[in-house]
């Protein structure tokens, strides 16, 4: 391909196409598949050493998902064990709020998985885990707080710069 058909079929595949990414195409489906697609919180810097993750749990699998066990666990720490009751389709996603995690200020890295769908094997473990990078600081300057613009360093010392997409932050 050239350089312009690689960044069209690129445009294509992360826009209007992005379906393809996730999909079982030809593949076949396994009777039980349960995996988490997204951690939806905490993601990035957070202010606090205890949260409760936010998941988002999918039914790869044929068969209704009526239990799973979701495990999750900051860094090397010992795995926490969630069991999750339901009826999610096959094809079905649903966001499941996790009991909470306390952890240390620092980068973590948070890591959760599903096992057991329905009591059984799990037919693509492939699917199964995903993970976050964190940020927990507890520090910081209390309210009501002000900061001028005027110097020729950007960002001031103790900030951190979020860019998640990119693009231009500030001017």
């Amino acid at each position: 391909f050239t350089n312009g058909q690689k960044t069209r079929i690129t445009a294509t595949l992360n826009g209007p196409r992005l379906s393809l990414q996730s999909s079982n195409g030809c593949g076949t489906q396994q009777a039980l598949d349960a995996g988490i697609i997204s951690i939806v919180s905490p993601v990035g810097n957070i202010c606090a050493t205890t949260f409760a993750p936010v998941v988002t749990l999918r039914n790869f699998g044929a068969n209704t998902l009526t239990s799973v066990t979701i495990t999750y666990q900051v860094d090397l720490n010992p795995l926490s064990n969630y069991a999750w009751t339901g009826s999610l389709a096959s094809g079905g996603q649903t966001n499941v709020t996790l009991p909470n995690v306390t952890t240390t200020t620092g980068a973590h890295t948070l890591t959760i998985c599903t096992t057991a769908p329905n009591s059984g094997t799990d037919g693509n473990i492939n699917n199964d885990c995903t993970t976050s990078s964190i940020s927990v600081s507890t520090g910081g300057t209390p309210l009501p707080y002000s900061q001028g613009f005027e110097s020729s360093t950007f960002v001031p010392t103790g900030w951190t710069l979020f860019n998640p997409d990119n693009s231009i932050t500030w001017e």
